[in-house]
């Protein structure tokens, strides 16, 4: 009798806990979180171009998108969550070009927040190099589902798993081969993150020797044939004028610097994109700023195109199209 209970509670347990799952894994679609970050980390000898930079980046930038205006290229996101331009992640940003490339492209998504020296604790990058020394992305791909069915959950998320029209705050995240990070919730919210940055702000300001590692490092890439390109990511006009204000970077004195180290500045209109929180571009505003800014990189490096613009739900205004300042 108590062996059949328990194997009642055993198959109701079991049917509750991946009942409850199932809610979840419509919030993440694609590569599973922690192996996407491990992929990213371990990647070398595979690319042709490779972005950098934080989640800015990572979230506004898909590679499927630029190839359009770059077609046999192949483009890897290489940006993080939370990454300063420090040593160890710029060092690392080399090996991940294919040795065989005609031709290597860097194109570094500049934020002010990735120019501070110190205090900031949340680096996906160093976190997922850490990571890397006890797990195999095999290993990782096999056990991150099972270990899903333990994450703690919410009463509200419970709740919402009867009643999903309810929830407005559920953040949706794809995560594709090529490094983006597509992410957007149900419910837009352009002063989200705007709070959180200026707090950071208050605390730390944008540290000139990261700025000078960085151009160093410029140097050293344009010296050997690597050609570098930079852009700030756009972002909501809130966070433009808090970051404007609070972080201590000077955007004119960076560009006429980064160009002098053998850099590329690609000017590009900040406003002209919706996020979905204040900082980070939608999917539609990333696809289209990414269809953008791939063919301004294709017009530099000369490539041969001929496509013709499509609808992708969001077209950026006539006065927000990317232009390519002219080399220093």
């Amino acid at each position: 009798m108590f062996l059949e209970r328990a194997v009642v509670v055993s198959v109701l347990s079991l049917l509750i806990i991946l009942a409850v799952d199932s809610t979840r894994t419509r919030e993440a679609k694609g590569i599973y979180q922690g192996c996407f970050w491990l992929m990213k980390s371990d990647w070398k000898n595979r690319a042709d171009i490779v972005l950098a930079g934080d989640s800015r980046t990572g979230s506004g930038v898909s590679p499927a998108k630029m190839s359009e205006h770059l077609p046999g290229r192949i483009i890897l996101n290489y940006a993080f969550d939370g990454v300063q331009f420090h040593e160890e992640y710029l060092r690392s940003i080399p090996k991940v070009f294919d040795l065989h490339t005609r031709e290597k492209v860097v194109i570094l998504g500049i934020t002010p927040r990735t120019l501070i020296g110190s205090g900031i604790t949340n680096d996906q990058f160093k976190d997922s190099k850490r990571l890397s020394k006890y797990h195999s992305e095999i290993l990782l791909a096999i056990m991150d589902r099972p270990l899903r069915l333990l994450y703690p959950m919410r009463i509200r998320d419970f709740f919402y798993m009867f009643f999903p029209g309810e929830d407005t705050r559920r953040f949706f995240r794809t995560y594709h081969a090529d490094g983006w990070a597509e992410r957007n919730t149900m419910q837009s919210d352009s002063e989200k993150m705007v709070d959180l940055y200026k707090e950071t702000f208050v605390k730390h300001q944008v540290s000139p020797n990261i700025i000078a590692g960085l151009l160093r490092f410029v140097q050293e890439w344009t010296k050997i044939g690597i050609k570098v390109y930079g852009f700030r990511p756009p972002t909501s006009p809130q966070m433009f004028e808090a970051e404007s204000a609070l972080s201590g970077f000077d955007e004119k004195s960076f560009v006429l610097s980064f160009g002098q180290a053998g850099g590329i500045w690609i000017a590009v209109k900040q406003t002209g994109y919706p996020t979905y929180d204040g900082s980070h571009l939608r999917p539609d505003a990333a696809e289209a700023f990414s269809f953008d800014l791939g063919a301004m990189i294709s017009e530099r490096l000369n490539d041969r195109f001929n496509v013709q613009r499509t609808s992708l739900g969001y077209a950026a205004p006539a006065d927000s199209q990317t232009v390519l300042t002219k080399d220093p």
